[in-house]
């Protein structure tokens, strides 16, 4: 029998400390411990959770991630929301916050990020910002990503909640090997065993790469069309990472559910959008990592911006100041078309930002999504239900991206009215988290880059 492999632990700033390797006898009794203290913190949780006052937001604007509410009252207990109207009842021990001036929004959802990078850190930068949930497109470490998801669970208010594709489908030496030693397909015959072992592995949905770059093989569209009804067969919605016109309407015709980018070079055809809305798909537009190599002086304000600048680290400026480095795509001109093309044909667009990749940053480059998304033609209401109810319900979380009875207490307080000025957004009066109250200068405090 093996040793015992070395126990791995998250300090309080969220980095995985392993500690002293036990003998066999001692990591048996210590894993019995942990067993137990698991069903011990998960009663008291429990008990804390139903013995928590409520929480009574009064007064405030609310966008429930689809309709304006004026002068709602919400009540929140036990990590849901337990009322939404303008003649709720607060209840007589309720911590009461009063939204006077303010909009109250749900939680926002950033639909394209990569959090292998950072790790915890990630997720606590995105919380930071008012993002409770991140949506991973390729993190190539199940075992880390298991530990990402510990604890986003175990510290609601200390890290955005995760959801990943894990690792992306990809053929040998394609797109997404570059970054270390990963399974890969290259046979239609091969894609359930695929798809199979990455949900055992915890993929909540499947990324596939049909993007071509010069000397790199692609994915190509017979396996695209097998991998997405893999997924299908199992209840799992299938993406694609595509660069040009011509792939991103091969992967819609071979069935996936949604764009991860909307395509960089390539012509546009006048029937596009009503392409894309026949095959009921979506579009994550990342228009933040697009653009800047259209536009190089680009700016979404959010570098200069005085309510956004104090919480980005140093290096996160830089990587908002740096530029994209990739040849400036042939479809630039297309980009604002393609986007007016999906609108009008009533295409579900989502943000996401891609960070962290140049131009990006976890957290607060979505508010700058947001303004690009809104300089491109969609309304305000409709670039936060954008980053709230229409990720939510497309990736099946349910459970969030709205505010009404029964789903999560994850909260955006802001001050302004983000529903006709989009910067609202920025300035964050408080976030909570399933109900617990984000302290903002403690978790900046604790940001600190973890490298895997």
């Amino acid at each position: 029998m093996a040793d015992a492999p070395e126990k791995q632990t998250v300090d309080p700033t969220g980095k995985f400390r392993p500690q002293n390797p036990w003998g066999k006898l001692g990591y048996t009794l210590a894993m019995l411990r942990f067993v137990a203290c698991l069903w011990l913190a998960a009663a008291a949780s429990v008990v804390c959770l139903s013995q928590t006052p409520p929480l009574a937001i009064r007064n405030a604007r609310v966008f429930d991630g689809e309709h304006e509410l004026d002068r709602a009252t919400v009540i929140a207990q036990g990590g849901l929301i337990r009322a939404v109207g303008a003649s709720v009842n607060i209840p007589r021990n309720a911590e009461v916050v009063d939204g006077e001036g303010y909009t109250l929004l749900p939680g926002l959802i950033d639909a394209h990020v990569h959090t292998a990078v950072e790790g915890a850190g990630a997720l606590r930068k995105a919380l930071l910002f008012g993002v409770t949930t991140v949506l991973d497109m390729f993190h190539p470490v199940p075992a880390e990503l298991a530990k990402l998801r510990q604890f986003a669970m175990a510290e609601p208010a200390w890290a955005a909640d995760i959801r990943s594709a894990g690792i992306c489908a990809t053929v040998p030496k394609g797109h997404g090997t570059e970054f270390g030693p990963i399974p890969t397909i290259d046979r239609a015959e091969d894609a359930q065993a695929f798809v199979d072992a990455r949900i055992a592995e915890g993929s909540d949905y499947i990324k596939i790469i049909h993007s071509a770059k010069p000397g790199v093989p692609e994915t190509g569209p017979d396996l695209v069309r097998a991998l997405a009804a893999a997924a299908h067969r199992r209840n799992r919605i299938a993406l694609a990472c595509v660069l040009s016109y011509q792939e991103a309407v091969e992967a819609v015709e071979a069935g996936v559910d949604g764009l991860a980018h909307l395509f960089q070079n390539g012509g546009l055809a006048p029937g596009f959008g009503r392409l894309v809305a026949s095959h009921h798909a979506f579009v994550i537009p990342t228009a933040s990592v697009v653009l800047p190599a259209c536009r190089p002086k680009l700016d979404a304000g959010v570098v200069e911006d005085r309510y956004l600048a104090p919480f980005l680290t140093p290096a996160d400026l830089r990587n908002l100041k740096s530029s994209v480095p990739f040849p400036v795509p042939t479809g630039c001109d297309t980009f604002g078309q393609a986007i007016a093309q999906l609108k009008a044909a009533g295409v579900p667009i989502l943000a996401g930002t891609d960070s962290p990749n140049p131009a990006t940053s976890y957290g607060g480059g979505l508010h700058g999504e947001l303004r690009l998304l809104v300089e491109l033609g969609l309304t305000p209401a409709q670039a936060l239900a954008a980053a709230t109810s229409i990720p939510a319900h497309l990736f099946h979380l349910e459970d969030r991206g709205r505010i009404e009875p029964g789903r999560r207490a994850d909260l955006l307080l802001v001050e302004g009215d983000p529903l006709r000025d989009i910067e609202s957004t920025r300035r964050i009066s408080a976030i909570w988290r399933a109900g617990q109250r984000v302290r903002r200068e403690a978790l900046l405090g604790g940001v600190q880059p973890v490298r895997y």
